[in-house]
């Protein structure tokens, strides 16, 4: 079978039928990034399924020619990026492609050890792996000691590659590890990422219409063919798939590495690492046939030893067993763009026409609040108030205590889309809201008032929630995945993706910026791009 029939079918190494077709699918992928001049990821791809292969001399002779001359290659890039560039991430990256096409390389792996201990910020938990492996190799070397004396004087729990980051609100976000950053879907990014961006890579993936989640440098997103991913956060790499059945368009959670998606009638909890099923608990067999056409849709929220979940009910699962806690049905229509958030006490859950405020503790109904029209994006808790879109051209903001109604903004170009429904959940940084209109407008308001700051006219309907680093708001539109300045509006930066619906929203960790469309794309600053 030639490569130009594979390439037209759009086949992936894993989705090769034979081990001659993986092989094809390979080496086609490798020599097409070869001659776009991309050596990055062309190592990525030969190291991810090389091992796998067992190629035949013949094969193997071409994949290992390949393989020697990224690997020397990478090496002296990251060489050059670590000692001339001062620029450990960068160089980690290179060293660690390295030690991958080339596992008993003592010059990789002494790289990578050397970029953790000495480059800032240190990584002793990404260096322990690699300091074993060369204790196997070289028992006489001693750098595993320093590793081991590095982690015993900063008393890590190897929970975290990172020291956590703060949010506006002063709370630890290692990861991305919830839809909105935090668990009061505050979307603020824990890294500062400074437009113009350059991709970083690319995974091929089918529509993405929800968000990403990322957790321990694994990047978690489902897509409307019902796949769950599991893509390495530096290389674009995939780990491992799970199919959930039905259309994704919502956004999982991740906690203490696991993963967690579904909705009321179907729960499923993988491990982070491997995407093996830990649980997958059924609580209404009917009613998960009936709704088999979306798998997931809103956003989970995992708190304490909870989850919840929000479709057209609600349905509360103890998050080590899968046992179902308490479920109750409204009636309501889907919640595809919305989902709860909490404070840390209780919970906020959308219903069609309600905004719910329920015990953290046991999931019970506590009071609840008509809302001027269905929710339709949100809710996210800013200064003491419940904030959310509506289907009624509206942004509404409720009491976090009595649940009362304190502000309403109405678009103002409306007949853009007479529909009226705001997806886009507002994000919150310092005092001011931040949300996309369907009527082709970024919008930023008072958050305590509602009084409007500015406004950026795009010209055509957002449904992608933003994402805040530091004065910059990234949010995907159907022009392109868009960063706007958090003080005036301005565009800053532009990058055309092909998107249908345009709905997945940002997430980041560790300098990158990960949103979905026709794939999933990474992007990292322009000057941090080798």
């Amino acid at each position: 079978m030639s490569t130009t029939i594979l390439a037209e079918r759009g086949l992936t190494f894993r989705e090769a039928q034979s081990l001659d077709e993986a092989k094809i699918i390979c080496l086609d992928e490798v020599e097409r990034f070869h001659g776009e001049e991309d050596l990055d990821a062309a190592a990525a791809s030969l190291m991810k399924c090389y091992k796998f292969l067992a190629m035949p001399n013949k094969d193997g002779f071409y994949a290992n020619y390949y393989a020697q001359e990224f690997y020397q290659m990478l090496c002296k890039r990251a060489e050059d990026y670590f000692y001339n560039e001062s620029d450990s991430e960068n160089a980690l990256v290179r060293f660690q492609l390295a030690a991958g096409l080339n596992p008993k390389s003592q010059e990789a792996i002494k790289g990578v050890l050397t970029i953790c201990l000495q480059g800032s910020p240190r990584r002793p938990r990404v260096a322990l792996p690699y300091a074993v492996i060369l204790a196997q190799l070289n028992p006489i070397d001693n750098e595993v000691d320093n590793v081991l004396e590095l982690i015993a004087q900063e008393d890590l729990k190897y929970t975290s590659q990172t020291t956590p980051a703060q949010s506006q609100q002063g709370e630890a976000i290692p990861w991305f590890e919830t839809s909105g950053g935090d668990l009061k879907r505050t979307g603020v990014s824990s890294s500062i990422i400074d437009s113009p961006l350059a991709i970083a890579w690319t995974c091929r993936t089918e529509e993405i219409d929800g968000g990403a989640v990322i957790s321990n440098s694994i990047v978690v997103v489902g897509d409307r063919e019902g796949k769950v991913h599991g893509i390495d956060l530096q290389t674009g790499s995939r780990l491992w798939d799970y199919n959930m059945g039905g259309i994704i368009t919502g956004t999982p959670a991740v906690k203490n590495n696991k993963v967690f998606l579904g909705g009321s009638n179907h729960a499923v909890c993988l491990q982070l690492s491997t995407g093996k099923t830990l649980w997958n608990t059924t609580t209404d067999h009917e009613k998960k046939d009936i709704n088999r056409l979306f798998s997931m849709t809103g956003c989970i929220l995992c708190a304490d030893d909870l989850v919840f979940f929000c479709d057209d009910e609600i349905a509360i699962f103890d998050a080590k067993t899968g046992k179902l806690v308490n479920k109750q049905e409204f009636g309501f229509e889907p919640a595809y763009h919305t989902g709860p958030c909490t404070d840390g006490e209780f919970v906020y859950m959308p219903s069609y026409r309600k905004i719910l405020r329920l015990s953290l503790d046991s999931g019970q109904i506590l009071n609840s609040e008509y809302t001027d029209g269905g929710i339709t994006s949100g809710p996210m808790i800013a200064d003491d108030l419940i904030i959310f879109g509506t289907n009624r051209f509206s942004i509404q903001a409720h009491s976090q205590h009595d649940l009362s109604n304190v502000w309403s903004f109405f678009m103002e170009d409306p007949l853009l889309d007479p529909m009226g429904l705001i997806k886009s959940r507002p994000a919150f940084s310092g005092e001011h809201l931040f949300f996309g209109a369907p009527d082709g407008n970024i919008y930023a308001l008072k958050a305590k008032t509602g009084k409007k700051r500015w406004k950026s006219q795009l010209g055509s309907s957002i449904q992608s929630s933003p994402l805040i680093s530091g004065e910059a708001l990234f949010i995907l539109t159907l022009e392109g995945l868009c960063a706007f300045s958090t003080i005036n509006g301005k565009l800053l930066w532009k990058y055309e993706i092909d998107a249908i619906e345009a709905a997945s929203s940002p997430a980041s960790a560790e300098g990158f910026l990960i949103v979905g469309g026709d794939k999933l794309y990474a992007f990292k600053p322009a000057k941090a791009k080798a």
